[in-house]
């Protein structure tokens, strides 16, 4: 199966040259001065917007439906003091606790997410928003 490699323009020569197996080569261009901006300083992908943690909106996702889902389990029918009804009914409210606690979590999540969001978009010059 062919694997393809990504890497920037300016990569390309010194990629070539370890993919082919001529470290010396590859040496050489890693020692000459970098045109490369630092590491972090631009974004992952060229073109693209910045990066947003799109995990953090599937992992509240994830604990979100299970906590519906757990919320509507009901209370027996039946309440009387069996063994058994008194352990389902202990049984439910701990599902419904759990339930509260996982939704309390994707909002957590939520909140992070948007925290982040707003932190990594671009700040717009007063003076630009006029034209």
């Amino acid at each position: 199966m062919p694997i393809r490699l990504v890497v920037r323009d300016d990569q390309a020569d010194w990629a070539r040259c370890i993919l082919n197996g001529d470290f010396e080569a590859a040496e050489k261009l890693e020692q000459t001065p970098a045109e490369m901006p630092p590491e972090g300083s631009e974004s992952p992908l060229p073109g693209l917007p910045e990066a947003r943690p799109w995990e953090l909106l599937i992992i509240a996702f994830y604990f979100f439906l299970p906590a519906i889902c757990f919320l509507r389990t009901d209370y027996p029918a039946k309440f009387s003091y069996n063994r058994a009804v008194r352990g389902e009914i202990a049984a439910v409210t701990v599902a419904h606790f759990l339930g509260w606690l996982a939704i309390a979590f994707a909002l957590l999540l939520l909140a992070l997410f948007r925290r982040i969001s707003r932190s990594s978009a671009p700040i717009q010059n007063p003076s630009d928003e006029s034209h």
